[in-house]
């Protein structure tokens, strides 16, 4: 297994004197890997920190948990983000004074083992994609696409949604080899492609992904991981 992640800050931000709001994390084994992003919500007083903390305590606890995680039910396992994270994030509101809608965050996290078993979660915008072994070099399909909330424009966040409710949990009892991508929106609204809608506009790679992003000069934050099974 092998890893290849990056997160950079958007030409808004970089210009505003400002920190990337993007946050990503990973642990990785002989055995397995977990890995996970966050965009932490610009108008929300403490997205960043919101985002910092998920990604740590999210990505801890697909690896430690992935074999428990792996078998049970999809709503058991919302339940059991839920249970680690929202506590998490009201101790941490209480304790900045400021109410736990603050930290508002997206969520994307991907766990796998050494024989291409895998689980995943979403919640919010950016994406989960996937290109099996032998494929063309840019395309791809989707696991988990991004989910529109219901004003224009937004999208689901830790502790200003019911996660229960829009969490999304996928996983894959069956190994699979290839490649799994996981995008932050700010990536993502630069690499898929209009037409046709299953290829990215460069190639399935960590290095060609990150210099292909470099050079558009994204105005929002822009995040990657991809995890290469074979």
């Amino acid at each position: 297994m092998e890893c290849y992640s990056f997160t950079k800050p958007g030409r808004l931000h970089l210009k505003n004197g400002e920190k990337n709001q993007d946050q990503l994390f990973g642990i990785r084994s002989r055995d397995r890997i977990a890995v996970c992003l966050s965009d932490g919500c610009s108008t929300a007083s403490h997205g960043l920190a919101a985002a910092q903390q998920i990604v740590t305590l999210t990505a801890r606890m697909f690896y430690e948990q992935f074999y428990d995680l792996l078998l049970d039910d999809p709503d058991t396992v919302r339940r059991k983000i839920c249970a680690v994270l929202q506590p998490a994030l009201r101790a941490f509101a209480k304790q900045q004074g400021v109410e736990p809608e603050a930290l508002a965050a997206t969520l994307i996290v991907f766990a796998a083992d050494d024989t291409g078993r895998y689980l995943c979660a979403h919640l919010g915008d950016g994406c989960i994609l996937m290109q099996p072994s032998g494929a063309e070099a840019a395309a791809f399909s989707t696991i988990s696409a991004p989910s529109c909330g219901i004003a224009p424009h937004s999208t689901y966040l830790t502790m200003n949604t019911n996660m229960m409710q829009h969490l999304k949990v996928y996983r894959s009892l069956r190994p699979v080899r290839g490649k799994f991508l996981l995008l932050t929106d700010g990536a993502d609204d630069l690499l898929r492609s209009k037409l046709p809608k299953d290829r990215l506009l460069c190639p399935f790679s960590g290095p060609e992904l990150e210099c292909y992003l470099d050079e558009q000069h994204p105005l929002d934050d822009y995040s990657a991981a991809i995890v290469t099974i074979s």
